[in-house]
């Protein structure tokens, strides 16, 4: 369960989209406060509906019973590769219409529109005030679980552990899947321009990285929850 969890809480950290907010929070008055308001908004929503789901709703994730969390694990690595395999084909279909339109020859461009349009939508949302709690709104907004977070509940919820090792992991998953924003965080008050430029960087990185080069590292992802769900069999 602790590799499944953490490995799916670091790759939580590589969506571009992170990456995109950190910046523009650091650019508003109090930026520390800010952020600050942004983590606790994220991290209270991702609690919450955790708790709830593996603590409060008398049956766990999908209705599983808890001796399945080696199958749990499988599942998710499965579907970690078939949604890998998916973006190869989509990029690959991308790449031999390039002789039509010279846009589709590169995904680049419209992967980085796209995260770009993310930024003005989240850019005219905090332009709205100066109060931390527009940040905090935006953090409970982005926070709202999504498909990797209904993934790892449901490992955690079919693992064959007691409750307090699942809260435990509950807990990890979602300081360690924060780290894009905590590191920041730390940083900004030691260095701040060195953060800034070292988000800005890294930012710009992410968003030119291909579909395919995404794949990858999803499909070594879905191995690596196939191999250790298959030893808990």
């Amino acid at each position: 369960m602790w590799t499944s969890v953490l490995l799916l809480a670091v790759a939580v950290n590589l969506e571009p989209t992170r990456f995109v907010l950190v910046p523009l929070l650091l650019a508003r008055d109090r930026p520390i406060l800010q952020l600050l308001a942004y983590l606790i908004g994220v991290v209270t929503v991702n609690l919450v509906f955790g708790f709830l789901i593996l603590f409060v709703f008398e049956r766990n994730p999908l209705g599983t019973s808890a001796s399945g969390g080696g199958r749990a694990q499988i599942a998710v690595g499965a579907l970690a590769l078939a949604i890998a395999a998916f973006m190869v084909l989509r990029a690959s279909r991308t790449a031999r219409g390039r002789t039509q339109s010279a846009d589709r020859a590169d995904p680049t461009p419209k992967r980085r529109l796209r995260i770009d349009n993310f930024a003005d939508r989240v850019r005219r949302f905090l332009g709205r005030g100066r109060s931390p709690w527009l940040a905090g709104l935006l953090g409970t907004i982005i926070g709202i679980p999504s498909i990797d977070y209904l993934a790892v509940l449901l490992i955690i919820g079919t693992a064959n552990k007691q409750p307090p090792e699942k809260a435990s992991a509950l807990v990890a998953f979602v300081l360690v899947g924060s780290l894009v924003v905590m590191a920041p965080l730390i940083g900004y008050l030691i260095s701040p321009t060195k953060t800034l430029d070292r988000i800005s960087r890294f930012a710009d990185w992410t968003r030119t990285r291909s579909q395919v080069e995404y794949a990858g590292i999803l499909a070594l992802i879905g191995l690596i929850l196939i191999g250790v769900g298959w030893s808990h069999l």
